[in-house]
């Protein structure tokens, strides 16, 4: 199922109270198809130009409503809500052309219940938004979703005179579907896709991309993009799987990280202060290409037990040079003992190096050999000094100690 891009509140009833809490709201709906800013168009004839003023449309006795904004200016108003399903009369329709190029409309909540937003102005949601499949956000401005942004049912399609997407607060991806862009979505916040299912983000115009800067977090299933870009963290929970179409490789940013369970389909290179990490807890992560790293970069492993730690699985070339930070989680340790822990593999080869090995407990030291592609940890328990060892300590402080007196007198 595709979509055409929307937006959905949680709720079904537009709640004005939610925009700026503590001063009183009023709500006017639109009782036909007109101009926004003409008071006798709206049902308490007096037009929302304010914060504390919300926004219904759709929402009229046996007939649908449309609104045209020309804004001359930047404008905020409280919550706001388009489409035919704001308080279940569904056999209403809405809609809201914002005219004004260089001119944004600045809301708090919104609703787009299969309505729809047009036209060459800009939109701003400061707060929550939320999308019901049939809706469309379409035009020449751009969009931006400060707040959470809820993708429920259908798919989304963005056609080629469309809003560029910008996305700075978490996107929660719930629907089984396919979302086509005609313009760029930049996703600076965090981008979570559902658990199971197979969703997949395409392009209707060429060039059109899905830019990441943020973090793409993949809770199961898979998702695939059509075109990516962008240095941000990648997450893999529940052996997700995760494709880039045409973009074959793909670079993790300094202070970003690819980390979870599961397979990523392309060549995976990091930057300085970059960090890999597998497991989610501990687990594997396999890359479906060629690895490398590069000075400053970061292999995390975590050891949970014996038989319980981090494998990276390479199905390509490893490369270039990096550090190994070591962690012990889930309460395991051990004394007196050296143990092996296998935790790279690479199947084509490898010439990666690590510059140095750091354990977060300092109770063990180790070592890291090669053998082909495979890594291999090697790790000792450093012993604790005996209490032979103490005592003679102790003595000697003692010792030192008077001497130190008879000096003195």
């Amino acid at each position: 199922m595709k979509y055409t891009f929307c937006i959905f509140l949680a709720s079904v009833v537009l709640v004005p109270a939610i925009a700026h809490r503590g001063v009183a709201q009023t709500t006017a709906t639109l009782t036909t198809t007109g101009d926004w800013d003409v008071a006798g168009n709206w049902s308490n004839n007096d037009v929302p130009d304010s914060p504390t003023e919300s926004a219904l449309i759709g929402q009229t006795n046996g007939a649908g409503s449309a609104a045209t904004l020309n804004l001359g200016a930047d404008r905020t108003i409280g919550n706001l809500g388009v489409g035919n399903q704001i308080s279940g009369n569904n056999g209403f329709s809405g809609a809201l052309t914002i005219n004004g190029a260089s001119n944004s409309l600045t809301v708090n909540d919104l609703n787009l219940f299969t309505g729809a937003i047009s036209g060459t102005g800009n939109l701003v949601v400061d707060g929550n938004a939320s999308l019901l499949a049939g809706s469309t956000l379409v035009g020449s401005g751009t969009a931006t979703f400060n707040g959470t942004l809820t993708l429920n049912q259908g798919g989304l399609t963005i056609d080629a005179n469309t809003r560029e997407i910008f996305t700075n607060g978490t996107t929660n991806w719930n629907a089984d579907s396919t979302m086509s862009l005609g313009d760029n979505w930049n996703n600076g916040g965090n981008f979570i896709k559902a658990g199971g299912g197979d969703f997949l983000v395409n392009s209707v115009v060429a060039g059109a991309t899905f830019v990441n800067t943020g973090t793409v977090q993949v809770n199961g299933g898979s998702l695939g993009f059509e075109n990516y870009s962008g240095g941000g963290s990648i997450q893999l929970n529940s052996d997700a799987t995760i494709s880039f179409g045409t973009t074959t490789s793909v670079e993790i940013a300094g202070g970003q990280g690819l980390a979870g369970n599961g397979s990523v389909g392309a060549d995976v290179s990091l930057a300085s202060g970059a960090f890999v990490g597998p497991g989610n807890s501990v687990g594997t992560l396999t890359i479906d290409g060629d690895f490398a790293m590069v000075a400053n970069s970061e292999f995390r492993l975590e050891l949970g037990g014996d038989n319980s730690f981090d494998i990276l699985n390479v199905n390509g070339l490893a490369t270039g040079n990096g550090n190994l930070m070591v962690s012990f989680i889930d309460g395991y340790s051990f004394e007196s003992a050296t143990k092996d822990f296998t935790f790279l593999n690479a199947s084509d080869g490898s010439t990666l190096a690590f510059d140095t090995l750091t354990f977060a407990d300092d109770n063990y030291s180790g070592t890291v050999a090669q053998t082909g592609g495979a890594y291999t940890l090697s790790v000792t328990a450093v012993p604790e000094p005996s209490s032979a060892a103490l005592l003679a300590l102790s003595g000697l402080g003692c010792a030192f100690i008077r001497r130190r007196r008879a000096a003195i007198r």
